[in-house]
Parts: structure tokens; sequence; C-alpha cells
């Protein structure tokens, strides 16, 4: 387990479980796995769950801002493009 903890100190660019791995370790281990085998397992899974991709609820709301933005953006351009034809089409409208 010292091998678990270790991991989560290296340094200030070290990113930490989002949850207890010695928790999780001791856990395995009244479950009936050998301490090796649990501060293992435990570690392993903090590594996957630190490496996944998983978005943050600030993530998300940039995200939604950037659609937004994109949206109006788009609904705009859509609109003078569309006041644009209609212009056109009223000034040639009936023709000479």
């Amino acid at each position: 387990m010292a091998r678990i903890l270790a991991r989560q100190g290296q340094g200030r660019d070290a990113v930490s479980a989002p949850f207890d791995t010695l928790k999780l370790a001791r856990q395995f281990e009244a479950a009936g796995f050998e301490h090796k085998q649990a501060g293992d397992m435990a570690a392993a899974i903090a590594d996957a769950t630190v490496s996944a991709d998983l978005a943050t609820k600030t993530d998300l709301q940039t995200a939604l801002r950037d659609v937004e933005h994109r949206l109006k953006i788009w609904t705009g351009s859509v609109g003078a493009a569309l006041f644009a034809l209609l212009f056109t089409a009223l000034h040639l409208w009936p023709p000479k």
C-alpha cells in the first residue's frame, strides 16, 4: 500500500485519485484479498480513473457556451442571407 500512497504524492504535477485508495485497498483486504493484491488492485483502479477522459461540470458549461455562441453566429448569418435574398428578389420583381 505504500506504493499507492507514493503514486499520489509524485510532485506538483501528480493527479490524485478522486477517492481514498488506502480505504479501497483495506476494503479489498477485508473482502479476502491478499495485502499486495489489494494494493495493486486499488492502484490499478486509481490509475484508470485518473487517466480517463472525464468531463467536469465546468467543461460541459464551457462547451455549452461555445455551442450557443456558434449557434447565434450561424442564426445571424442565415438571417442576413435571407434578408439579402428577399431584398434582391423584391428589387427585381416585377420585371420592367
